[in-house]
Formats: C-alpha cells, sequence, structure tokens
C-alpha cells in the first residue's frame, strides 16, 4: 500500500471513530435523560446532580493519577467554572426537568436547538459577525421551535420552555468548549466540570436529602456512569473529525428518543411537531455547516 493509500485509509478509520463516538455520546445522554424521569420521582434533583458530578469526578481520578496532577494548573478556571456550573448543573438540571413534563424526543430536541442560537452567541460574546448564509438554518429553527411548542394550541408547557432553556444554554457551552479545546485537556475539563458540579449541588442537596431505595440508587449510579461516558464518548469524537462533520450526527439524540418514546410509551410526534424536528436538524445542521470557528484569542 502507498503512502497516499494509507493516509486515505488512515483518515477513513479516523472519520469512522469520530462518527461513532458521537453517535455512542448521543446515545447515552438520551438513555440518561430517560433514568432521569423515574429516579426524579422520589430523588431531589439537587442530589441526582451532586451524585453525577461525584460518580463522574471518580471515575476521572484513575486518569490524572497516571499522567501526573500537574495537569489540574490552569489559568481558565473562570471559564471552566462558567461551563460547568452553567452548562452543567443549570443544563442538566433543566434537562432533567424538562422530561418530567414533555416527551423525551422534544425534550431531546429542543435541548439539542443549541446550534441555532450560537451565531447569536458568538456575535453577542465574542463580537463575531454572523454570516448571512447563516440565516436561513436560524430562521428556520426558529420556525420548528414554534411549531414544536404550538403555543396557539394551549398554554405553553413549562417542559418545553425548561428544555428550550437548556438549548440556549448549550450554545454557550458549545463556545465554552471550543475556547478551552485551545488550551485544556480533555480529562482537565471533565475533573473541573464533575467537581465543581459536585460541590456547588452538595448545600442543596443535603438540605434537602432523603435516603433513596434500592432502585433509585440503580438510576443514580447509572445517571453517573452514563454521564462520564457521554462526555468522554463526545470529547474524544472531536479528536478524530472536525465538528461540522460529527455536529449532525447530534440529532442522533432524537432518532433514538423517538424510538425510546415509541418503545416504552408508544408514543410518536404529531405531524405538525414532525414538521417541526425536521426544521429544528436542518436548521442546527445548516449553522454548524456554516459557522464560523470562534477566535482562539482573549480566553478569559
Amino acid at each position: 500500500m502507498n503512502t497516499e493509500e494509507s493516509q486515505s485509509g488512515s483518515h477513513r478509520h479516523h472519520l469512522t471513530l469520530g462518527i461513532s463516538y458521537i453517535l455512542l455520546a448521543m446515545l447515552f445522554l438520551a438513555i440518561l435523560s430517560l433514568i432521569s424521569r423515574y429516579t426524579s420521582k422520589n430523588v431531589p434533583l439537587s442530589m441526582i446532580l451532586m451524585f453525577q458530578g461525584f460518580i463522574g469526578w471518580i471515575l476521572v481520578l484513575p486518569w490524572l493519577y497516571a499522567h501526573g496532577w500537574g495537569m489540574l494548573r490552569t489559568e481558565r478556571f473562570g471559564l471552566l467554572f462558567f461551563r460547568s456550573f452553567v452548562g452543567g448543573v443549570i443544563g442538566f438540571g433543566l434537562v432533567f426537568l424538562a422530561v418530567q413534563k414533555i416527551s423525551l424526543v422534544n425534550a431531546m430536541l429542543l435541548n439539542s436547538a443549541g446550534p441555532i442560537f450560537v451565531p447569536l452567541v458568538l456575535r453577542i460574546w465574542r463580537k463575531v459577525p454572523i454570516n448571512h448564509l447563516l440565516w436561513p438554518g436560524v430562521i428556520g429553527g426558529f420556525i420548528g421551535i414554534a411549531l414544536i411548542l404550538q403555543p396557539t394550541k394551549s398554554i405553553v408547557n413549562p417542559g418545553a420552555l425548561f428544555a428550550l432553556i437548556a438549548g440556549i444554554i448549550l450554545s454557550f457551552s458549545i463556545v465554552t468548549n471550543r475556547l478551552l479545546s485551545y488550551t485544556e485537556r480533555n480529562h482537565t475539563v471533565m475533573f473541573y466540570y464533575f467537581g465543581i458540579t459536585a460541590i456547588t449541588c452538595l448545600p442543596v442537596s443535603l438540605y434537602q436529602w432523603v435516603w433513596p431505595s434500592f432502585w433509585d440508587w440503580c438510576g443514580i449510579i447509572a445517571i453517573g456512569i452514563f454521564t462520564m461516558a457521554m462526555q468522554w464518548f463526545n470529547f474524544r469524537s472531536y479528536h478524530f473529525a472536525k465538528a461540522t462533520v460529527l455536529g449532525p450526527f447530534v440529532y442522533s439524540s432524537v432518532v433514538y428518543s423517538v424510538i425510546l418514546d415509541w418503545a416504552i410509551y408508544g408514543e410518536i410526534p404529531n405531524f405538525i411537531a414532525w414538521i417541526g424536528i425536521a426544521l429544528v436538524c436542518a436548521g442546527g445542521i445548516w449553522t454548524i455547516l456554516f459557522n464560523p470557528t470562534p477566535p482562539a484569542q482573549h480566553p478569559s
């Protein structure tokens, strides 16, 4: 095999790994969100989030032990805290609240609408001009969100608003992840992510403490493990492929959610919701493909 063929085969291998990893990450996200629907009926969200962070933090420690504690040094703690508290505690908390009140597929879809808001976040936060090619995706995505919320049908379900706000928060996390990727290792980011989540949720969880049952413990532990796996596969996928290639596969969480909702509850979206799903997915993919990379300067 010549050098060109070898490089081509290696590229295909890496691309396959990247896509496989992002598909696994989105599967874990859908599953852990579904588990939270049942666990949160008996256990306060503060406790679920605290143990979610603590379990993930414990799972990161062996890697840090093997590679040296010096990897914890960072000059971007403010950005790490913002990503961890806003994206982790508030973002996941809103998703867990959303799945209690609306279908899993709608919760996953509205949460996955984050890429649609990224151009606006970059414009406001990083002063990056909005590429005019992005407007069809942004406008189409907003129309899709309106069709899913169906505000004229009745008072908008609070669960849908929770999921939509989580999606907006996700757009900030996307930009923050990219900024951190210039200087921080994946496991360093995850150490602070899980540690900050656990510490910030600890006081409220102690105040709201209830002793979980055996099955609730199973749910809590599963959420922690699946979250760690989701974060690791998500981070790792971008090591093998570009964001513009992997971005569209983020919407596989919607496909998984449709299957889970149908298999467990016998629920499928109505016709208007299907149109909304298509528009949000198309709008998100459009903005991923045409969105500029946030600049690396000014890290704070």
